[in-house]
């Protein structure tokens, strides 16, 4: 696809997304403080910010899994941070940081993008060649999720958005041991997603299925939606898929995917009022990018968390008894028990303020790289789809919960130490 293509198809997805938030967000969602205060320089400051970090993007980045990383988080992430800006009464030093945090980003994985961190020249099989070993990893995040489901669940079935709140505060009262929240978010992050990845690959459709429904079990214990969508961004990746495809189209086709997305919940909206799709549209997009604001708003006025809600917690206590997520959910959401969790920008700002605004971009990069070197010669859907679930689990929990519970940590000793075995062999 030819980076004038791309370029109008961003353009494009942005002008969708600011439609929907001027006449329907703000219409739906004013209870969740979803509100419009125009200003007309502010609006076009935020469209000089975007055109100049998109232009930045396309020019610097090449046709690579860099590319298609960062584009993808400019979609999901950069533009909803950015237009909220001209949106809403955003603050001034918020959205500078914001946008100080993407320019080092695009420079970070433009400068990285032709770094060779491991031997990319030797081939190996691909390690889920071996369909045994995925089967083995399906039986047994199946039996585990309906463990869970049953368990904690009461094998209830959510069919429905608008009582998950309930179920979350729930599930906050019970004590689960930690080695089972572990398995909870494995299994929803990582497992789970990435068994149903290798049977789309294989045309295993009936298996496909039941790791769908497990994902459905797990969304019925303390509903998040995020793990649903992962599973509709999987299979749009697999619907779309040619051979021969160069990188830059699947960042096309991404773009033009949810900008049809966009184009339905509004027709879906205005002719039979219906709100199901934009309820997700305004999940995916708007959510992350006003918690991104309330991040920098609570952490501007109050103690940095240097970690001690993540890796430090077992050694330092936190200075926020119930959570910072929690706290910020309730101040800014209204509801105490919405658990504001927030990556990237937020979380970086919450731990250490400016300097992980400088520091956390590069981290980033360094780790995509290496995903990069892992998987140069692996089958381009499973490579994208892993991206994809790894990308939107990074949107949603802080950076040390990414790495250990995202999939991160797996995926990387999973890549590494196979390429090793198949080499040596």
């Amino acid at each position: 696809m030819k980076k004038i293509n791309e370029f109008v198809l961003f353009v494009f997805f942005k002008v969708i997304y600011d439609f929907i938030y001027i006449f329907i967000t703000t219409d739906i969602f004013d209870y969740m403080n979803s509100i419009l205060v125009f200003n007309i320089y502010r609006y076009i400051i935020n469209w000089i910010v975007f055109l100049l970090l998109l232009i930045s993007i396309l020019y610097f980045l090449k046709d690579n899994i860099m590319s298609f990383v960062l584009k993808s988080l400019f979609i999901f992430s950069a533009i909803p941070t950015i237009s909220l800006y001209g949106l809403k009464e955003m603050n001034n030093e918020a959205f500078f940081l914001m946008t100080l945090y993407w320019g080092v980003m695009i420079c970070s994985f433009a400068l990285i993008q032709n770094l060779k961190i491991y031997n990319e020249n030797k081939k190996s099989k691909d390690w889920y060649n071996n369909f045994r070993y995925t089967n083995i990893l399906f039986v047994g995040s199946i039996i585990m999720t309906i463990f869970l489901w049953g368990f904690y669940g009461d094998f209830r079935i959510l069919i429905s958005f608008s009582n998950v709140y309930d179920y979350r505060l729930a599930l906050r009262e019970v004590q689960i041991p930690s080695f089972l929240r572990y398995a909870m978010l494995w299994l929803g992050n990582v497992f789970l997603p990435y068994c149903f990845t290798i049977f789309l690959l294989y045309k295993k459709v009936g298996r496909a299925i039941i790791t769908f429904s497990g994902g459905v079990m797990l969304f019925s214990i303390n509903g998040l939606k995020s793990w649903l969508i992962v599973y509709f961004l999987i299979a749009c990746i697999f619907f779309i898929y040619k051979k021969g495809y160069r990188l830059n189209r699947y960042t096309g086709v991404l773009s033009l995917l949810v900008i049809m997305y966009g184009l339905i919940a509004i027709i879906m909206y205005m002719v039979g009022g219906s709100i199901s799709l934009v309820a997700m549209y305004h999940r995916v997009f708007s959510v992350p990018a006003e918690i991104n604001y309330n991040y920098f708003t609570f952490f501007s006025n109050n103690e940095a968390l240097l970690l001690r809600e993540s890796i430090l917690r077992h050694i330092a206590s936190s200075p926020y008894a119930i959570g910072s997520s929690f706290i910020i959910g309730d101040l800014f959401g209204g509801n105490s028990t919405t658990n504001a969790n927030n990556g990237m920008f937020g979380d970086a700002y919450a731990n250490f303020k400016t300097i992980g605004i400088l520091i956390y971009p590069i981290v980033l990069s360094v780790i995509f790289k290496i995903l990069d070197s892992f998987t140069r010669d692996r089958d381009t859907r499973v490579v994208i789809s892993i991206l994809l679930i790894l990308i939107w689990n990074l949107i949603n929990a802080s950076f040390f919960m990414w790495l250990l519970s995202g999939g991160v940590v797996i995926f990387l000793l999973l890549f590494y130490f196979d390429r090793k075995r198949n080499l040596i062999q």
